[in-house]
């Protein structure tokens, strides 16, 4: 599949998503316009800042509100950074890159006999050769 290789956002968009506990997640779409197959071609970011979903009181609305407003100018940077050429995409060859880096990272700290660091390495030169 190939993806395109516009460095430029097209539009960037907050959106909210339930969560667990009566708290909404919040998401920006950075989307780049439409892939050579014709799909939208598009990322997430996630925020970490929570909002509540059924605010009771005043300052659970005031939360609400600046958690909102934050992703309204953070989406505003993201194209302002587009327009000046500072934008750099999160594309889908680095999040592999980092996939691979995590992994050994993590695998160090977890397999420490050879039988199963083996079958790690074995597992990771598979996954390697998938990606390319």
């Amino acid at each position: 599949m190939i993806y395109s290789n516009k460095p430029q956002v097209v539009s960037a968009k907050p959106y909210k998503r339930k969560g667990s506990n009566g708290m909404m997640r919040i998401y920006i779409t950075h989307y780049y316009g439409l892939k050579p197959n014709g799909k939208k071609d598009k990322w997430d970011e996630y925020l970490k800042d929570k909002m509540y979903e059924t605010p009771s009181n005043d300052m659970e609305r005031k939360h609400n509100k600046r958690v909102w407003q934050f992703a309204l100018e953070r989406c505003e940077e993201i194209l302002v950074d587009s327009r000046n050429m500072r934008y750099n995409r999160q594309d889908l060859i680095t999040q592999k890159i980092w996939l691979i880096e995590y992994m050994d990272k993590w695998a160090d700290n977890k397999y420490t006999k050879p039988n199963t660091r083996g079958a790690y390495i074995s597992v990771r030169k598979h996954l390697r050769s998938f990606i390319g």
